[in-house]
């Protein structure tokens, strides 16, 4: 009896000595140095190959953390020992990557990080820069009809090879974007080395740019974006920083519940550089669930801040009494899944007329075939837009900064979005554009239930990519033209911003039915209107039922009302209140 409790006694031991000698290493085995791999930090070599191992080790066993030591680590295209262009996180699932304040440092056509297919996975403390930025910057010192000399700056170091997709005009006191300055983009021939560090360009239409000004030549504009994901799901990116990407900062397709929390996209302090990333710092296409971004600075982009979109796909055949073939545009893909909702709308008016659930649908090249559950409604016509209205997902954008910017600070075209305590200065044009189009660009869908309050806008809406407002809600229809009915948007709050400056006007309202513009302080607009509704600090068409409650506008002519009113507005649509 007493050798049997011996042995059982032994054996209790003997296993819990095992199981405190294991539990280390299990929680050891779970934080995964990419050391470990050889990614070494400073030591100027690629480190792409070791940190793909390291991923592909976390994804063999959720719930690692992805462990970088401080420092700089490489991704060189030139490497000819490594194929491996970009550090893949397919599958990858529960991963928190610890950056400890790494950069992760990039030369030629290379990807930072691409994301497919994952589920919980976390960035932060990082940054990823570029060694050689993919523009140049340098003085405009001849303008000839279409030839542009430029003596480009010594930082930027040129041989005639680089490609010019864009042209941008800056101030060289400032080194940002010029008020009123002027821009090309694609009609560009090949640049000539005129001489040392100078470009002979020649346009391929007359473009006025003023010699003296400086130029910031983009030699790529998209293509290699920092972060990609794609068809992910509860993503969070916090604490990293993006000094330049030849392509925008964060760019996601089909995903949801996306996070993003102190995320800097900056011109790096202590350069020469006039730009960050070369288009968008974030754009997110036919997400759902959620978008959360807070506490971020988007700065120098060479595109908008934020772009939030669905796609319209154009009906090309109506197939039997439940199917239809659609196509986008461009040729982008937005396949519906089964049980989403699709909005039938009018291209003409960008109204919906009615709705139907889908039943399956697939994608041959550019073509969408989409059975419904029900059969095709009987006002559908070839060259209409279906808008996918369960791809619309809740957005809040709070306590951001866009400075210095390309183009808008925020494209706004989902449903259930709150957009407060934000500040833009310097963005070219709009701040808060609320939007849709079924034209050229077709980014869906028609908004509801948009709130933006709380924001200061600060000399916007005076450069390239000018619109009617610092704040514009409209819709577009074909070439660009401006939907005329009352509803394309509905229920939306504007209060208690702050509007300092702008060519046209503070707030423009168009294509809307409910809109509360309230509290708000609008001063120094109208300065070089470019439309009727850029004479106005408010200014509204085709909607219905707005409510002007109590906005403070400084500047007014004497017996204005402080408002104007355009056509498509039916008779007594806008009510002044105290």
């Amino acid at each position: 009896m007493r050798s049997s409790l011996l042995i059982q006694f032994q054996f209790i031991t003997i296993l819990s000595l095992l199981c405190c000698h294991n539990s280390p290493i299990t929680a050891e085995a779970l934080d995964v140095h990419v050391s470990m791999f050889g990614a070494i930090p400073d030591d100027g070599l690629d480190d792409c190959l070791a940190i793909q191992k390291a991923i592909d080790r976390c994804a063999s066993q959720p719930g690692c953390r992805l462990i970088f030591d401080k420092g700089q680590y490489e991704i060189q295209e030139e490497n000819p020992e490594s194929e491996i262009k970009h550090l893949s996180f397919e599958g990858v699932k529960d991963l928190q990557v610890i950056g400890n304040g790494m950069e992760l440092l990039c030369s030629g056509q290379v990807y930072p990080f691409s994301l497919a297919h994952c589920k919980g996975i976390s960035f932060e403390n990082l940054s990823i820069d570029w060694k050689r930025v993919p523009w140049s910057v340098g003085e405009i010192r001849s303008v000839s009809g279409t030839e542009l000399i430029i003596a480009v700056e010594p930082d930027f170091p040129v041989d005639g090879t680089e490609p010019a997709v864009a042209i941008n005009e800056f101030d060289p006191a400032t080194r940002q974007l010029k008020a009123g300055g002027q821009e090309i983009y694609y009609d560009i021939e090949q640049p000539v080395l005129a001489g040392p560090q100078t470009l002979k360009i020649t346009l391929k239409k007359p473009v006025p740019f003023a010699p003296g000004s400086l130029a910031v030549i983009r030699h790529r504009v998209y293509g290699l974006n920092a972060f990609v994901i794609q068809d992910c799901a509860g993503v969070a990116i916090h604490d990293v920083t993006i000094f330049c990407t030849p392509g925008m900062g964060v760019f996601s397709d089909s995903s949801r519940d996306l996070s993003l929390d102190r995320v800097r996209v900056l011109v790096r302090p202590g350069t020469r550089r006039a730009m960050s990333t070369t288009a968008d710092a974030t754009h997110f296409i036919s997400s759902r669930g959620s978008i959360r971004i807070e506490n971020s600075i988007f700065e120098g982009m060479g595109d908008d801040a934020v772009n939030v979109h669905g796609f319209y796909l154009r009906m090309t055949e109506l197939i039997g009494e439940k199917t239809v073939a659609a196509r986008h545009t461009n040729g982008f893909h937005a396949v519906p899944r089964k049980g989403d909702i699709l909005e039938f709308t009018s291209a003409d008016s960008v109204m919906c007329y009615a709705t139907r659930t889908v039943e399956s649908a697939t994608v041959d090249g550019p073509i969408h075939r989409i059975t419904l559950a029900d059969p095709i409604p009987t006002e559908a016509r070839i060259g209409d837009v279906l808008g996918n209205a369960s791809s619309v997902p809740k957005l809040e954008i709070r306590n951001c900064i866009v400075r210095n910017n390309r183009a808008r600070g925020f494209l706004v075209q989902t449903r259930g979005a709150l957009i407060e305590h934000n500040r833009f200065e310097g963005c070219t044009g709009g701040g808060i554009f609320v939007t849709c189009d079924s034209g050229y660009w077709s980014e869906s869908i028609a908004t509801r239930d948009v709130m933006i309050r709380e924001n200061q806008f600060t000399g916007c809406n005076m450069g390239v990519a000018l619109a009617e407002g610092v704040i514009s809600i409209f819709a577009h229809v074909k070439d660009f033209h401006q939907a005329q009915l009352p509803g394309v948007h509905r229920n939306l709050r504007i209060e208690n911003n702050q509007i300092d400056g702008g060519f046209n006007s503070g707030i423009f309202i168009s294509a809307s039915d409910g809109v509360l513009v309230s509290h708000n302080q609008i001063k120094n607009f109208s300065q070089s209107p470019t439309c009727e509704a850029g004479k106005f600090p408010i200014y509204i068409q085709a909607s219905t039922r707005v409510t002007l409650r109590n906005n403070q506008i400084q500047g007014l002519p004497e017996n204005s009302p402080g408002y104007g009113i355009g056509s498509g507005c039916p008779e007594g649509s806008v009510k002044l209140e105290p």
